[in-house]
């Protein structure tokens, strides 16, 4: 189905605060505990959490990191309505489940595959 917009699978050559600053308006929605705190799943992608990094994380998560649903910003005419749902683990990642306002269907998590890790417009980054 065609619902007029593109995917963007990797802010590669991205500065954050670049994309910050453009109105990019993301939920971090997987992330590998080996190099983040839980904590920072389900988060804003904002400058407090680029702030809050820890040394050596890539700042769009371009090593796995961390992966995000960009809910706004450009080229978007619209926000992505969302709600977070719940933090689990799931295969040795940290996921926090999106549902879409007002219809309570998964933007991404249950029941999806390879154990709800989604990324920037709902795809997978990181290369993995």
């Amino acid at each position: 189905m065609d619902v007029g917009t593109s995917l963007v699978y990797s802010w590669s050559g991205r500065e954050g605060l670049g994309l910050v600053a453009a109105g990019v308006r993301a939920v971090v929605v997987c992330l590998d505990p080996r190099a983040l705190p839980a904590s920072f799943c389900g988060r804003d992608y904002d400058r407090r959490f680029l702030d809050e990094l820890p040394d050596g994380v890539d700042p769009c998560g371009e090593r796995g990191e961390f992966h995000t649903f960009v809910r706004a910003g450009p080229p978007s005419r619209a926000p992505v309505p969302c709600r977070r749902g719940e933090v689990v683990v799931r295969d040795e990642f940290v996921s926090c489940d999106l549902r879409a306002v007002g219809t309570g269907a998964p933007l991404q998590g249950e029941g999806e595959a390879e154990g709800g890790r989604s990324g920037a417009a709902g795809t997978r980054r990181g290369g993995r």
